[in-house]
């Protein structure tokens, strides 16, 4: 059992072994799924965790290592201070090029969801030969014909700021979620692992967000600070890039900007789901990266 009683670490259908890594002088967890063949590595979103990745790992096993990494201040990593310089895009990037490098892992089908996409962009660009295959599910981007705005940016933290961070229990934290407009997309099961995965107990008996708000926000309040498209013209492996083109999609998702931008992309638009594809449609995902790795 983990130190809360949470789960266990083996999954019903895989076998999921925990482990920490001093990576940059934190403690970054990461969850190793096994499987046969090169290593995938698995990035997620800011505000979100390694564990939500399942459903989609899970048909990979058959062909790759499957890894995933908590980024700092998420899930169970090690999380510093806000406010001191932890929290923003170069490191998150050091982070995974740490990662690699602490595993010696070498062309590695990275595959990252929203600002873990973006990260895997970065990363690829730097070190080519850490990533042989890309798959970008919705990166961090606006368009270029809308560009950022500092006001908006500011709106995006001090909302996130507020966000609700505690439940008396996993079941009250499920039944609320469940009744609002940005989860209520989710598939049920993967909602369900977020909120079981996601939280920590506290010593009141209540449930909180492993990734707290105030990181989340800090880590928003530094996206204007790089230009992605920099970063997605530096790449040179093959990429897949996805889009989520249905009813919860963000109208400033550039997907067809963003392959343009690559030497060797492909893009895949999915209806099924929105800038939260991954967990609104993780089949869908999945079939598209099965695809794209044929």
């Amino acid at each position: 059992m983990t130190e809360d009683g949470r789960r266990t670490t083996k999954d019903q259908r895989l076998m999921t072994i925990s482990h920490f890594i001093n990576v940059n002088g934190l403690a970054l967890h990461y969850l190793d799924w096994g499987g046969d063949g090169p290593p995938a590595v698995f990035y997620h979103a800011t505000g979100f965790l390694a564990d939500l990745w399942a459903p989609i790992v899970e048909p990979l096993t058959a062909r790759y290592h499957c890894f995933a990494l908590d980024q700092r201040g998420h899930g169970q990593s090690d999380k510093p201070p806000v406010g001191a310089g932890h929290y923003n895009w170069h490191h998150t990037a050091d982070d995974l090029e740490g990662f690699f490098d602490a595993l010696s892992l070498r062309d590695v089908l990275a595959i990252g969801h929203s600002s873990g996409a973006t990260t895997i962009a970065m990363v690829a660009g730097r070190r080519p030969e850490l990533i042989a295959q890309a798959v970008l599910i919705e990166p961090t981007a606006r368009s270029r014909a809308a560009p950022f705005s500092a006001e908006r940016a500011m709106q995006l933290v001090e909302r996130t700021r507020k966000r609700r961070a505690r439940w008396p229990s996993r079941d009250d934290m499920y039944a609320d979620l469940v009744a609002r407009q940005s989860y209520a997309a989710w598939r049920p099961d993967v909602l369900r692992l977020y909120v079981e995965a996601g939280t920590r107990m506290t010593e009141s008996g209540e449930v909180e967000l492993r990734c707290a708000p105030e990181v989340e926000a800090e880590l928003y309040s530094h996206f204007g600070e790089i230009n992605p498209f920099d970063h997605f013209g530096a790449m040179r492996c093959p990429a897949l890039v996805m889009q989520g083109i249905g009813p919860s999609a963000w109208p400033t998702t550039p997907g067809d900007e963003v392959a343009a931008a690559m030497v060797n992309a492909r893009l895949v638009k999915i209806k099924e789901g929105g800038h939260l594809v991954a967990m609104e449609a993780p089949h869908k995902v999945s079939e598209a990266i099965a695809e794209f790795l044929v």
